[in-house]
C-alpha cells in the first residue's frame, strides 16, 4: 500500500465513523471537566464569591460559632432584665432593697457571662487559625 492509499483509507473511514469520532472527543472533554474542575456554591459570608466544600465548611463553622456568642449574649441580657424585675417586685411588694444581694448577683452575672464569652471567641479565634494553617 502506497502512502496515496493509506491516506485515502484512513479518510474513508474517518467519514464513515465520524460521529463516533466526535462523540468521544465531545465526551472526553465532558469527562476531563468534570474530573478537573471544582464543585463550587456561593459563599455564605462574601456576596459573589464561589467556595468549595470545605471553605463551605468553614464559613458554617464560623457562622455557627458567631451565633452562638450572640445568643449567649442575649441569654445574659434577658437575665439582667430579670435580675431587676425580681428586684421591682420585691420592692413593690413592699420588700427592702439589698443592696450586697443585688451588687453580687449582678457582679455574679456579668463575670460568668464575661468568662464565658471570652472563652467563646478564644475557641474561635484558635480554630480559624489552626483552619488557614
Amino acid at each position: 500500500m502506497t502512502k496515496e492509499q493509506i491516506k485515502i483509507s484512513f479518510v474513508e473511514w474517518f467519514i464513515g465513523n465520524k460521529a463516533q469520532i466526535i462523540s468521544i472527543i465531545f465526551l472526553t472533554a465532558v469527562l476531563l471537566y468534570a474530573y478537573g474542575c471544582e464543585s463550587k456554591t456561593p459563599s455564605l459570608k462574601q456576596a459573589g464569591k464561589r467556595v468549595n466544600r470545605v471553605e463551605l465548611m468553614l464559613e458554617l463553622e464560623t457562622v455557627l460559632s458567631e451565633s452562638r456568642i450572640r445568643i449567649s449574649d442575649l441569654d445574659r441580657q434577658d437575665q439582667f432584665k430579670q435580675i431587676l424585675f425580681q428586684q421591682a417586685f420585691i420592692i413593690a411588694e413592699g420588700g427592702s432593697l439589698s443592696i450586697p444581694g443585688l451588687v453580687t448577683t449582678l457582679l455574679a452575672v456579668f463575670g460568668t457571662g464575661a468568662i464565658v464569652d471570652n472563652r467563646r471567641k478564644a475557641k474561635v479565634i484558635k480554630d480559624a487559625r489552626k483552619n488557614n494553617a
